[in-house]
């Protein structure tokens, strides 16, 4: 009887482990994805992640260096609502005076 709890003991344990570290592998295999505006007729290129329901996560700029004084975060690029924007979103641009953020960012 000891011995069969044992391997209960063990797949109850393995089976929760792969459980906890099965979404950081879910997470891990999203690409980065790319589209380009339009900002005072310059061409502005945003990388960013997809959530689950197919919403912006984690926006950036990747040509900051072209964005005027005052910016406007796009509330939608390619039919895609915007809900959260990068840690360095315009890294690398000192001239930035103004931000405005969309209300659909949480």
């Amino acid at each position: 009887m000891q011995k069969i709890s044992k391997k209960l003991l063990f797949s109850f344990i393995f089976f929760m482990g792969i459980l906890t570290i099965f979404p950081i592998f879910v997470h891990a295999t999203s690409e980065k994805q790319t589209s380009t505006t339009q900002v005072n007729e310059k061409t502005i290129t945003w990388e960013y992640n997809l959530d689950e329901s197919n919403n912006i996560t984690d926006l950036k700029c990747n040509n900051p260096q072209d964005l005027p004084e005052n910016v406007d975060i796009p509330e939608q690029i390619d039919n895609k609502t915007v809900i959260s924007i990068g840690s360095n979103v315009f890294n690398r641009n000192s001239k930035i005076k103004e931000i405005k953020i969309p209300d659909s960012v949480i």
